[in-house]
């Protein structure tokens, strides 16, 4: 079989451990950066490599990992978002010979942006977080403090800060009133963990509870916050079963936070990180598991 992983970053743990798997069971393997892929219209192809170097087609499985990366050009950073090759990638997949990781949810990409998903759980009676929206910073002009605002895209912590105060909330509309991201606002809670539960298929593979740095309230493992083992009752696994099956994904990252006895969904991530997981759940071999899903559901 032949696999073909699309990365953004050579070094990330997850397309390292996932080719590592793919070797290891002997399949074939090409990795393949968001920025060499092409397309023609005539040709009806989707290509990768300089001069068409070869087709997506030519695999039988595709694994994406995220299309949005910074990309630094000395003195300035500028932002690169392949998601809209990520959708036409799933929108070709039924007329194309490979199968690809999460291809209905991309199909759609419904829930790809976090104002969305927690309209559509507020829609669907699931414990979500209270948000709201608008495109002209209203939201924001409040007297109760503190409260979340977010970019309504975003991994890994990034375009996430904590309000505190009118003069950090002008501060901020002020940085951020003429850029192109647009932000939501959400209640603040004041805890010192989240939990991110893995979903793939009807399957719960285990959960971790992250723990943010000291002096930080950010618990995301790639920024520097701390992780343990954590076990999931039975509420919380027919939650995420719930969650994931709603947003069609296959495999999938839920992000919840405990108010007092209960527990909110932050968001789903269909391009979950998993080494801050597998380095307490080593039972669980994360990668392995995904790759003989992929092969068993095709």
């Amino acid at each position: 079989m032949k696999f073909c992983i699309i990365i953004s970053d050579p070094t990330a743990y997850a397309p390292e451990r996932l080719a590592e798997e793919i070797k290891k069971s002997g399949h074939e393997l090409a990795v393949v950066h968001w920025s060499d892929i092409t397309l023609n219209t005539e040709s009806r192809q989707i290509y990768f490599g300089l001069s068409k170097g070869g087709s997506l087609n030519d695999f039988d499985f595709i694994i994406p990992r995220s299309g949005r990366y910074t990309k630094d050009l000395g003195e300035k950073k500028i932002l690169k978002d392949y998601t809209f090759l990520l959708k036409l990638i799933a929108q070709y997949e039924p007329f194309a010979k490979y199968s690809l990781l999460n291809a209905e949810y991309y199909r759609n990409l419904s829930g790809t942006d976090k104002l969305t998903q927690q309209f559509i759980f507020a829609l669907r009676n699931l414990p979500g977080i209270e948000t709201s929206f608008n495109g002209e910073f209203s939201q924001f002009l409040t007297d109760e403090y503190p409260f979340v605002a977010k970019t309504i895209q975003g991994s890994k912590g990034e375009g996430v800060e904590r309000i505190e105060n009118k003069e950090q909330r002008d501060i901020f509309i002020g940085q951020n009133r003429n850029n192109l991201n647009f932000f939501i606002k959400q209640k603040y809670y004041q805890i010192d963990s989240d939990y991110r539960i893995l979903v793939l298929g009807d399957k719960v593979l285990g959960g971790i509870r992250r723990f943010s740095e000291k002096n930080q309230w950010k618990t995301n493992f790639s920024a520097g916050g701390s992780v343990e083992k954590y076990e999931i009752g039975n509420d919380l696994k027919e939650i995420a079963l719930k969650t994931a099956k709603l947003m069609n994904l296959d495999y999938v990252g839920i992000d919840f936070l405990k108010d007092g006895n209960n527990f909110k969904i932050i968001e789903t991530n269909a391009l979950a990180q998993f080494k801050g997981f597998e380095s307490v759940n080593k039972e669980v071999n994360v990668a392995k598991e995904i790759i003989d899903f992929i092969m068993f559901k095709k």
